[in-house]
């Protein structure tokens, strides 16, 4: 007899990937449900299937972890410095000067840099003005957006670009037809027009389809190196969850994503942006330390390279009206510089971000 009642699935997979305890914790599932059946009793399938499916997946990732380490000599380093730090040199611009020079010039390949902030604080206009910046540079970039349609995103760059309201882009207001024309005949003469891609991700996605699009569209570009972009880091892990069936609470995930994320780099050799929610415990306030603000943060602390936090700049008084001061706290940069908060304005009605000033 088989039950295909929904229930949950084991939970006691350690995020390391723990090769016999998985296959362990297989074998005690089947032995459980072998001796249901015994019993008369009504085999779970749907956990059955389930316990299989992690465990293979753990197991696999197991292998991976436990692959043989690779060894060094001194010759063999000095023989690969220049190709190495030539590597290095050649960061993503991220538009922004005075955040190039915390970065060591910008967003570099097999790093990942995760931006953290409050709700609705600016944080995917922030990072997909660096997204297009980049695409404009010459360096393809994929765009998860978990929350943003890829049209409220082209919204963003029109509003900016063309110097229209966001809100006419947005809407396509008839009076500003002519202005917002002219402003997607400016965005199509830009070199973004083909670098700069879209993956939605409003409805969920897999690690998977994730990184199979980026190495899609890094392999038509294979001169530059890519980035990508992720907004953001929660979204991307409770889809997880759900369609890859991960048997972990969510802080689990969160730091099994952002572990998959910072690998997925690695293999791809791009950099990797991700953005991340603070949680209300922090009071989302960039006075102090965000290290461990970041929402059902796991081990992002230790994973990332760079950690920043956007925010609210209560020490400086807007120059305009219509500009909000807004300031990035560094916390943690393998980058370059930490401990650093760079000034910024923000003007809502263009979607624009400006850099003001370096401070302490």
């Amino acid at each position: 007899m088989i039950d295909n009642h929904q229930t949950t699935p084991p939970n006691n997979y350690t995020s390391s990937g723990d090769l016999w305890g998985a296959i362990e914790q297989l074998q005690n599932d089947l032995a459980h449900q072998l001796r249901r059946h015994d019993a008369g009793k009504q085999i779970d399938a749907t956990q059955l299937l389930q316990a299989a499916k992690t465990a293979i997946e753990r197991t696999l990732g197991a292998v991976a972890e436990t692959a043989d380490p690779i060894d060094y000599s001194i010759r063999d380093l000095i023989a690969g410095y220049w190709a190495h730090v030539g590597k290095r040199r050649e960061n993503a611009p991220t538009g922004f000067a005075m955040l190039n020079e915390m970065l060591g010039g910008g967003i570099e390949t097999q790093r990942l840099v995760v931006l953290l902030g409050a709700p609705n604080c600016g944080k995917t206009t922030f990072v997909h003005q660096m997204a297009d910046s980049i695409a404009n540079s010459g360096r393809p970039v994929l765009y998860v957006t978990t929350e943003d349609s890829p049209y409220d995103l082209l919204a963003k760059t029109l509003s900016r670009i063309g110097g229209v309201n966001y809100t006419a882009v947005k809407k396509g207001w008839e009076s500003e037809r002519a202005r917002i024309n002219a402003a997607l005949a400016m965005q199509l003469d830009r070199p973004s027009s083909d670098r700069l891609r879209y993956l939605d991700a409003t409805s969920g996605v897999t690690l998977a389809t994730i990184k199979e699009k980026a190495q899609a569209h890094f392999a038509d570009y294979p001169r530059e190196s890519g980035v990508m972009v992720v907004d953001y880091l929660q979204r991307v892990a409770r889809a997880a969850k759900m369609l890859d069936g991960l048997p972990y609470d969510l802080r689990e995930v969160v730091s099994h994503v952002t572990e998959q994320l910072r690998a997925m780099a690695c293999e791809l050799d791009c950099g990797m942006v991700v953005v991340a929610s603070q949680n209300r415990a922090s009071g989302y306030s960039t006075a102090n330390s965000a290290l461990a603000s970041a929402k059902e943060s796991g081990d992002i602390e230790y994973t990332a390279d760079v950690i920043m936090a956007l925010g609210e700049d209560t020490e400086r008084r807007a120059s305009a009206s219509f500009l909000q001061p807004m300031v990035l706290r560094i916390d943690k940069n393998r980058q370059g510089s930490k401990d650093r908060k760079l000034a910024f304005d923000f003007q809502g009605d263009r979607q624009l971000f400006t850099e003001v000033q370096a401070r302490r």
